[in-house]
This record gives structure tokens, sequence and C-alpha cells, in this order.
């Protein structure tokens, strides 16, 4: 049996099954659009779920086992993300927002005298890569757990990795809807999925402005299509059914004249 942590107007979905985490209700807290403000809150909403289960370790024996990536000086997080390429933004600031909670937290003393630690490495927002990354993390470095992942297919691949190992995964940076699945005990979600901000936005379209014709410009992918699929469910929840014919980008792109159009001439 889940819990939902209420946090910034977004369900936060967990399970108390998972090895690690032990989650607890959090109250309102100011939220901010940048990548960095998402991952300063994420990290504030994963420590008081994942680290919860850290402080049992301060009374644990000595000679009994720690988890992964937790020691008596230190708690390690690994984060695979985009940091080069037209994408490195939405990891460098993810990064940027995780180091400024860990600081926050090392300075007032980190978790039961461990100072949280974070190791970053680019994936390149490829799914080969970031199978090789997350591996390397878990299996290498042996993190407690994954944090400010960036991408729905990059988190695809990571994810199944995650839960086999026992590890949990926190805070994406993605509102794809299998990370929604109940059956993955290990998945802490901040930011909201597709089909909440798709029913935010068919609900202010038709039912405060009484829009009756709605058109939708989706990204070819996994993303994309999880955001139509979105707007499908939350029109049908109104009553529509009737659907007209749609075009991808790369249908739209297609269809452009591969010549430019002649030059008017200009009269003498």
């Amino acid at each position: 049996m889940g819990h939902v942590v209420r946090t910034a107007g977004v369900d936060i979905s967990t399970a108390n099954s998972c090895k690690r985490c032990d989650t607890r209700t959090m109250g309102m807290m100011p939220f901010g659009t940048p990548a960095s403000r998402l991952a300063l809150l994420a990290v504030i909403v994963a420590l008081a779920t994942a680290l919860a289960g850290i402080s049992c370790l301060g009374t644990r024996s000595a000679s009994g086992p720690m988890d992964p990536g937790v020691s008596d000086g230190q708690v390690v997080f690994g984060q695979s993300a985009v940091l080069r390429g037209p994408n490195r933004d939405l990891g460098r600031q993810m990064r940027l927002g995780i180091r400024a909670a860990f600081y926050e937290v090392n300075r007032a003393g980190g978790i039961h005298g461990r100072q949280l630690q974070l190791r970053t490495i680019d994936d390149s927002y490829e799914t080969h890569s970031a199978l090789h990354t997350n591996q390397w993390l878990i299996e290498k470095v042996r993190v407690f757990a994954l944090i400010g992942a960036v991408g729905t297919p990059t988190s695809r691949v990571a994810v199944p990795l995650a839960h086999d190992a026992g590890v949990p995964f926190l805070a994406p940076l993605t509102g794809a809807e299998f990370l929604r699945d109940p059956a993955l005990e290990n998945v802490i979600n901040l930011r909201a999925s597709y089909y909440q901000e798709a029913e935010e936005m068919v609900a202010r379209l038709t039912d405060d402005l009484g829009i009756t014709r709605v058109a939708v410009l989706y990204q070819k992918g996994p993303c994309g299509q999880d955001g139509l699929e979105g707007v499908r469910r939350a029109l049908a929840r109104r009553g529509w059914s009737r659907w007209g014919p749609g075009i991808t980008n790369a249908e739209r792109s297609a269809r452009r004249p591969t010549s430019s159009p002649p030059t008017p001439k200009r009269s003498s």
C-alpha cells in the first residue's frame, strides 16, 4: 500500500515497501519553474522520504551491514543526466539544484553526521549511454539512490536497473506515465505527470474559456504520445469523442516544399 506526499500541489507517490524508503507527509512548499528550483525542491522531498530510512542507521550496531552508498561519514547519491548537447541546461540545472540542497543539509550537520555526496555522470540523453551510466552508478559506485534523471527514454532504461537492485529512483525530470506504475515501489515522483498537465490545460480551455475545438501539436515519440493521450483522456471525460486527422512534427516537415518559392520581380 503506497503513500501520497502532497507537496506544491503535486502528488508524490511512493510505496513503503521499498527497503530504503519510509514516507513522511510534507507540508506545502514554494514552487519554482526553472530546473534548478525543481531539483532543489525534489531533493528536499526526496530526502524527507528516502533518507528517513537512514535515521535508523544512527542506532544500528557497528557490526551490522550498511546500505549501499552509506558509510559512517557520508551518503552517496548518483545522477545520470545530460550535460552536453542541446539539452545540456536541463541536466546542469538539475545538478545545480541538487548540489544546493545538499549544501544546505551538509551545512546543518548532514544526516546523523553523514555528509551528502553527489556523483553525476553524463548520459548525453542517449538510452545506450544511460544504460551504462546507471549500471556504473549502481554496481561500481554503489550509490544509496539515483536522483534527478532527465528525460523519458533515459528513465525508461534506468528504472528497471534501479528496481532490480532495490535502489530508490528519486525525482526524475519527466512526466512519463510509466513512472506512475504502482508496481515500481522504488520510484518517487515529484513532477506532475503529462496526463495531469493535460487535464489542467483541457480544464482551462474547455471549462473556464468555453472553447469547443482543440488542436494538439505534439512531438513524435514517447513524450509526445503521452501528452496526446493525456489530452484525449481529458476530453473524453468531458464527453468529447470526435477526432480529426493529426500530423506529427516529422510529417509536417516532410510536407514542406523542398525548393524555395521564386522571388517576386521588382517593377521598374
